[in-house]
């Protein structure tokens, strides 16, 4: 299949089964591995990427680097501990239920939906208002971790 400029391309790498694909945004290249070998599964996969970039041109959607599409829930949080150098126990316990709830998922994949279920699942153990939004605004909201509203 031919592909226009601008709309990426697929390619293999010496001795690999999978195929990658290389295409750019914003004057910056990037090169992803599909994990796939069939070649119309790949290029669906470079169709959505190039879907994706669209939306972010049209400002409808916001593009989401591949390295960041796999960003768990655990490493913002480490990262917000790392960055306001809290080494309290304290912080600990306000980010650990957050840790239990989400941590193992991806950021992306939580919707807003699912944190207001979150916060409503708080207020009912009867947790203050105020410690829980401690807990929410410390790295999980703030890093768009309900970027939109999935059901």
């Amino acid at each position: 299949m031919m592909t226009l400029p601008g709309d990426g391309n697929i390619y293999r790498r010496p001795g690999s089964p999978y195929s990658w694909m290389r295409y750019s945004h914003a004057g910056v290249q990037y090169r992803e591995g599909t994990k796939i070998t069939d070649e119309r599964k790949t290029q669906k996969v470079r169709r959505e990427r190039m879907k994706q970039i669209g939306a972010d041109d049209l400002g409808l959607q916001t593009f989401i680097e591949p390295e960041h599409e796999r960003t768990t829930v655990n490493e913002l949080l480490e990262a917000d501990y790392r960055m306001r150098a809290r080494n309290t126990s304290s912080f600990r316990s306000h980010i650990k239920p957050i840790s239990v709830a989400f941590g193992h998922r991806t950021a992306r994949s939580i919707s807003a939906r699912q944190l207001d279920d979150y916060l409503t699942a708080r207020l009912a153990l009867a947790k203050s208002p105020a410690t829980i939004k401690g807990r929410c605004n410390s790295s999980t909201k703030n890093s768009a971790l309900a970027s939109s509203d999935k059901s």
